[in-house]
């Protein structure tokens, strides 16, 4: 199979409207990493602002939006890029589940990967915690990946570690 090319005129024509639930699964981190460093929940507060001051400005069109939102917007990409941003300097994308058990398995598997390319990272002692939630989405326009025309480059989207042909997709999407 050939690879995929996709320009913003025929992805146009693979977008259908969507109305429902969206879900995600990030780490908890806002509370437990910090607490663990503190004595109080004062000293925690005083943290988390320090904390903030140095972190990215949210984007203007993002600044109403819950934190849990807003950030895949605040910050530069990753050095080697992810799914759906090149490593250069990309917009930020939110993205989400239709189900909860795909969120805690795309958590579980990107857990996993971290580990494994970080071999001299320990497990954790204790058990991490996470926050799922979902978000009520309503747009005329979504991709969905499987099904039509987009479900025929599934061995692209599917691929574990080598997102070049996603990033390709979301570029002439966004």
């Amino acid at each position: 199979m050939s690879s995929p090319i996709w320009t913003p005129d025929a992805l146009r024509s693979e977008a259908r409207p969507f109305a429902d639930s969206a879900w995600r699964m990030v780490e908890a981190q806002h509370r437990v990493s910090t607490l663990k460093l503190v004595d109080s929940l004062a000293e925690q507060a005083t943290l988390e602002d320090i904390l903030e001051e140095t972190k990215p400005p949210v984007p203007d069109p993002c600044r109403t939006l819950d934190y849990l939102l807003s950030t895949p917007f605040r910050y530069r990409p990753y050095p080697k890029g992810s799914r759906f941003r090149r490593a250069v300097l990309t917009p930020g994308v939110w993205y989400g589940a239709e189900r909860p058990e795909t969120a805690v398995a795309e958590m579980v598997f990107y857990r996993f990967l971290f580990y494994a390319e970080s071999p001299r990272t320990p497990f954790p002692g204790n058990a991490m915690e996470f926050t799922a939630f979902s978000v009520v989405l309503a747009t005329d326009r979504v991709l969905d990946l499987t099904t039509g025309a987009l479900a025929e480059g599934h061995t692209y989207w599917m691929h574990l570690t080598d997102y070049a042909h996603f990033q390709s997709l979301a570029e002439a999407a966004r």
